[in-house]
């Protein structure tokens, strides 16, 4: 072996590679840190809309309990009048929490009719099953409402309160 040879210096000189320290997984890059924060902040808007949007129906579920309850009191009943009443004063105050009292207290009759329709979207109330929340429930005589009718009228009652538009 010639110690002058130029390969056997440089075989000398060269070391074994030494690898790099193994990434750490903390701290995170700032990249990572910003997709945590917008993570964050979006459940946190969802969660918050979803709480908003459940405070603000509380009123609705409190009336369909009482909806359930008037239908319960009226299978031993036989007062149709009682339960057109009871179902007509629900809607009147389901109304009253949802819009201002100048617009919805002074509705009767047709002009009540009128909203309910108006706030469903449909026309059951001026045309339909709820027409007898009109001013013909004030007329003398006993209301004539078979099973039927007064099982679509439930269910037209339950459905504005579930649906209507504020």
């Amino acid at each position: 072996m010639n110690p002058t040879d130029p390969l056997q210096q440089a075989l000398k000189a060269l070391h074994p590679n030494h690898l790099p320290d193994p990434v750490t997984w903390w701290p995170p890059a700032p990249g990572w840190w910003l997709a945590a924060f917008i993570l964050l902040t979006g459940v946190g808007i969802t969660a918050f809309l979803l709480y908003r949007h459940y405070a603000r129906n509380r009123y609705r579920r409190a009336a369909l309990q009482e909806s359930r309850h008037i239908a319960a009191t009226r299978e031993h009943s036989e007062d149709n009048h009682a339960l057109v009443s009871s179902l007509n004063q629900l809607l009147k105050r389901v109304a009253l929490s949802a819009w201002p009292r100048e617009t919805v207290a002074a509705l009767h009759g047709n002009e009540w009719l009128a909203f309910l329709d108006k706030t469903s979207r449909s026309n059951d109330f001026t045309t339909g099953p709820g027409q007898v929340f009109g001013d013909e429930r004030f007329a003398p005589g006993e209301s004539t409402l078979n099973q039927t009718e007064i099982e679509q009228l439930q269910r037209l009652v339950e459905r504005w309160i579930r649906k209507h538009h504020v």
